[in-house]
């Protein structure tokens, strides 16, 4: 993974509408949740990314945005996001560039690890994981937690009420 405070690598994908982005364009607006996950319609990443689709206004609310990346093609991740109603862009990176730039390639460079980063507005990380899991807990507070999926052991990397600094960021 990526080390707090060192620079985020560019990357120039297309999503699932055709549309180019590259980091610098996506950090105009502010900061991002950049997740690279497996593959599209598993049931892992299709509950990942309806979390996020879910949580989609807290996080509005605590200016941030979310990009997945994955190595399927925008054909792909464009039925995905259609069956899922998926409201943020699916990034193609089928020659998994920007995975092994951030450090998620599989092992031996088979498949995808699950990791997602926290990036700033200057384009550092503020917070990566591996092997991420997500719950919103309390009915009155919601609120998005990063949790490493390992048995027994519970880390939280952030909240969205602990991202309203970010909006200065």
């Amino acid at each position: 993974m990526l080390k707090k405070g060192t620079q985020a690598p560019e990357f120039d994908l297309v999503d699932q509408d055709g549309k180019r982005h590259t980091l610098k364009s996506l950090l105009a607006r502010g900061p991002l949740i950049l997740y690279f996950y497996p593959a599209d319609f598993t049931p892992g990443c299709t509950r990942e990314a309806c979390t996020f689709r879910d949580l989609q206004n807290d996080l509005v609310r605590a200016k941030l945005r979310v990009v997945g990346v994955s190595p399927q093609d925008a054909d792909s991740h464009k039925k995905f996001a259609a069956k899922h109603n998926l409201n943020f862009p699916l990034l193609a990176d089928p020659d998994k560039r920007a995975v092994k730039a951030y450090d998620v390639d599989g092992p031996l460079g088979f498949g995808v690890r699950r990791g997602t980063y926290l990036i700033g507005a200057d384009g550092k990380p503020l917070g990566a994981k591996h092997c991420l899991r997500w719950s919103q807990r309390g009915a009155q507070q919601e609120e998005l937690v990063f949790v490493a999926g390992h048995p027994g052991r519970t880390e939280r990397l952030f909240t969205v009420d602990h991202l309203k600094f970010l909006r200065d960021v």
